[in-house]
């Protein structure tokens, strides 16, 4: 019976034990990428008009092209349908059009849990 009850306890120590860990080493992670993102660094895969060489992100010359033109119709009253059939090369979905237009990296901005920070990855908007 007493044996039981160690066990039980031990088994909610170690429980309780990786649950802290796991907590902490979360904490940690999610420091560091918020100092990455306040100096302006971007820590995901790159966006669409951007390509990572040697973990730096610079604009993609063929793709921002695409970018500018998906802008550029929009302001000028086109669809994300329309817009999707004069980019049709760039095999781009229609959701994936309106996550360009609604990503503000483009224009030079890192958004991370609400807030805003500069990024240094070139604009291509």
């Amino acid at each position: 019976m007493e044996n039981n009850a160690v066990d039980n306890f031990q088994e909610k120590m170690e429980s309780s034990i990786k649950k802290y860990y796991s907590s902490q080493l979360s904490d940690n992670i999610n420091r560091a990428l918020l100092n990455n993102v306040k100096k302006g660094i971007w820590c995901w895969r790159p966006p669409y008009g951007y390509v990572k060489h040697e973990n730096k992100i610079s604009i993609d010359r063929r793709q921002s092209k695409v970018v500018k033109k998906i802008f550029k119709l929009k302001s000028e009253g086109y669809t994300i349908t329309q817009i999707q059939y004069k980019t049709r090369r760039a095999k781009l979905s229609a959701g994936q059009i309106t996550r360009i237009l609604k990503n503000v990296f483009y224009i030079g901005y890192i958004k991370h849990k609400g807030s805003y920070y500069p990024h240094k990855h070139g604009r291509i908007v």
